[in-house]
């Protein structure tokens, strides 16, 4: 039989069971499992959620505003992962989604640079393979872009410049369709609908997985990719069989809503700016996009999304602070969730919604139906939701920080703090709470388990969560 041990540890083929279960058919589990299985092992892709022709949000034909609470949820869950169900942008800079060199072994910055960009192409190539474009929507080396950044140093900001491409959320679907086939042709055994429940645990080694209908399925080496979603579950496994977990700082914030006319000086020339300010930055910027409501079991956040053919006037972008704690009090997601929760019960399970004029305001005030729904000015893609006042559900540090960001995004975008111009909805939270302890393969404490991908606490994007999985494939 045949070993490797590239990674300190032995495993053999052909002994019975797959080779590798990977859990989570996210961008990390699926470019792990079309590496391995391209090089003849055994490989098992496991998810919770359906096949991307099942993962119908019921409401997302009109806004996403109603949840009728799907389990799992069709927008968190299943083939392709939240990405899956997202714009399909991809970012293709190894310093977006966290810092792909850290993942990276090499003897100098340009050695992992080199390698990071290599697999960064990889997975740009696995998306034309299958079916996404080839042609950049943005590009790093635009003098637009260049002149962008000149002037927003002189502003104290850093506007990156990064190679873009953007899918589409309706696009996305025939991609992932392809993936699936793809994956399929290489023998890739997939399962749907079937979630873990524990780990098969034996003498310091994971032998498989525990589902929640008892059933188990046995592997030589477990790949979890469960994604952002995967926290609670990776807690669960900290406390029964003690791993080390790191508090990992978490991003809390708003998604800003204006009009297209405001933004297009920047968007026209990068599609998805991102501009960083101490501990504040830009993300997931949709020109002529929606905000979309995301339904959690404890609470409710907001998010955004563009699409290649259904088009609004508007356009929604994130502003997040990165938030880390300090001891006694170190667990981000506990303090995460403690002002989702808060939101969502101003809100009445719904999202929150301020002006930007009562916003700015010295002592803000909480914004009015009227206000919201004004014919003039903006109007708000996402219906279903509650005016309110920010200023009395986020910190004093989150909201002056946000405020701070939004007085310097005006220079850049004038007209982003007029009083007709923008909405703000909270809270937009991602959740990258815990880093668990890994070797250099990303195996964990507990031998053959290993993370990959955003429950990792180690990527932040659909780019650098695949990437990971085509490294960690190359370890073998």
């Amino acid at each position: 039989m045949e070993s490797f041990i590239k990674c300190g540890y032995i495993s053999h083929k052909g002994m019975g069971e797959a080779d590798f279960l990977i859990v989570g058919a996210g961008p990390s589990g699926l470019a792990a499992a079309d590496s391995l299985s391209k090089k003849g092992y055994s490989v098992i892709l496991l998810d919770q959620g359906s096949s991307i022709d099942h993962r119908i949000c019921k409401n997302a034909s009109v806004d996403r505003s109603k949840c009728t609470n799907c389990q799992p949820c069709n927008i968190h869950s299943g083939f392709g992962g939240a990405g899956g169900k997202s714009d399909g942008k991809l970012n293709l800079n190894p310093y977006i989604g966290k810092n792909l060199l850290n993942l990276i072994e090499g003897n100098s910055i340009e050695d992992k640079e080199k390698t990071a960009y290599d697999y960064i192409h990889k997975v740009d190539q696995f998306f034309i393979d299958c079916g996404a474009p080839i042609e950049l929507k943005s590009k790093a080396d635009d003098p637009r872009a260049k002149e962008l950044a000149k002037k927003a140093r002189k502003l104290g900001l850093d506007y990156m410049l990064i190679d873009q491409k953007h899918i589409g959320s309706d696009k996305l679907i025939q991609v992932m369709k392809n993936m699936y086939a793809r994956l399929q042709s290489q023998t890739v055994n997939i399962i749907l609908r079937k979630e873990i429940a524990d780990i098969i645990f034996d003498n310091g080694s994971c032998l498989g997985v525990v589902l929640k209908d008892k059933s188990e399925i046995k592997a030589k080496h477990v790949l979890l990719g469960l994604g952002r979603r995967g926290e609670e579950f990776l807690k669960f496994l900290g406390k029964k069989y003690s791993l080390s977990l790191l508090p990992s700082p978490v991003d809390i914030g708003v998604r800003v809503e204006t009009l297209n006319e405001v933004m297009e000086d920047l968007t026209s020339v990068t599609y998805d700016p991102k501009i960083r300010c101490g501990f504040w930055r830009t993300f997931c910027t949709n020109p002529s996009g929606f905000v979309v409501r995301e339904q959690g079991d404890k609470f409710v956040t907001v998010n955004g999304h563009a699409e290649a053919n259904r088009k609004s006037i508007n356009t929604n972008f994130a502003l997040l602070c990165t938030i880390e704690l300090e001891k006694p009090k170190s667990d981000t997601y506990d303090y995460a969730a403690l002002i989702a929760g808060l939101c969502s019960n101003a809100g009445g399970k719904k999202p929150l919604v301020q002006t930007i004029a009562r916003f700015m305001e010295p002592r803000p005030h909480r914004s009015t139906i009227e206000e919201i729904f004004r014919y003039k000015g903006i109007r708000p893609t996402l219906t279903d939701v509650t005016p309110g006042n920010l200023f009395k559900v986020l910190t004093g540090e989150i909201f002056y920080g946000i405020r701070d960001a939004m007085e310097k995004l005006e220079e850049l975008a004038p007209g982003l703090c007029k009083e007709h111009n923008t909405l703000m909805y909270a809270p937009e939270i991602k959740f990258n709470a815990y880093l668990p302890k890994l070797d250099s393969c990303f195996q964990s404490e507990i031998n053959n388990l290993f993370f990959i991908g955003d429950v990792s606490g180690r990527t932040g994007s659909i780019v650098t969560a695949a990437a990971m999985g085509f490294i960690l494939a190359d370890k073998f």
